[in-house]
């Protein structure tokens, strides 16, 4: 380190040189950093959810809930673990002890629960995420003084999201504006989440005479609908 110090003292042009490298590799990482006017903040805890479609919360609790606890009960690192069983899905969450890592721990819980093979066969894949406190700027009501059906008012809502999300603040008015853009760089909204509306659902409403002339049953029906409503890959776009 003394050496390097005397070499520089003596060239001091290679020393400007890299004191302005040193601030343009700072300029050029400051325009790459995620700036948030309300970041997200984590509070050590990780949710496991495990979709289980037609199921009761005590069909939940039993099929998915129980076996996620048991599987993940005896791991180090887990604070508390808490179930919810509701209809259609069951929510694990695990609140991570002091002094470890979030991500090492769901790792963890991710391996236990991948190697439960004893899931009814009609639940889906569990999803697993760490839970992430974000707080909103805004929240948007709409509202109409006529009788509007749902799917309009869905539509709707989702057109304003769209909007929303490909919003980018304009130009600078000002030499104020212009400084403060050029260190802040673009202001855009990454995240608009809709609430108070329902699944898209397909009904399908089957003749009971016509079930019994074909020596069908209404769990034949299911089942034909279930082995035909599969994601297929469509291939990719070059």
């Amino acid at each position: 380190m003394e050496a390097a110090i005397k070499w520089f003292s003596k060239n001091h042009v290679a020393g400007n040189f890299l004191m302005l490298a040193i601030l343009l590799v700072g300029f050029s990482t400051w325009f790459q950093l995620k700036k948030e006017i309300f970041p997200e903040t984590s509070i050590d805890a990780v949710a496991v959810r495990i979709p289980y479609p037609n199921a009761t919360p005590e069909e939940v609790e039993r099929g998915v809930c129980v076996p996620v606890e048991e599987a993940i009960a005896d791991l180090t690192g887990i604070d508390t673990i808490r179930s919810t069983a509701s209809q259609n899905i069951g929510t694990v969450s695990v609140e991570v002890e002091t002094g470890y890592d979030v991500r090492e721990v769901m790792d963890d819980i991710k391996s236990r629960v991948d190697a439960i093979d004893n899931f009814p066969e009609e639940a889906e894949k569990p999803v697993l995420e760490e839970i992430l406190i974000k707080n909103p700027v805004m929240n948007l009501a709409i509202t109409t003084d006529r009788p509007v059906d749902e799917t309009t008012l869905t539509r709707l809502a989702e057109r304003i999201r769209d909007d929303l999300l490909s919003f980018e603040s304009k130009g600078a008015t000002s030499v104020g504006d212009f400084f403060a853009n050029f260190f802040r760089g673009p202001q855009t909204i990454s995240q608009v989440s809709i609430a108070g509306t329902r699944e898209y659902e397909i009904s399908i409403e089957v003749s009971d005479q016509r079930l019994r002339e074909l020596g069908l049953s209404h769990s034949d029906v299911a089942e034909a609908v279930r082995r035909t409503s599969v994601d297929l890959p469509g291939g990719s776009i070059r």
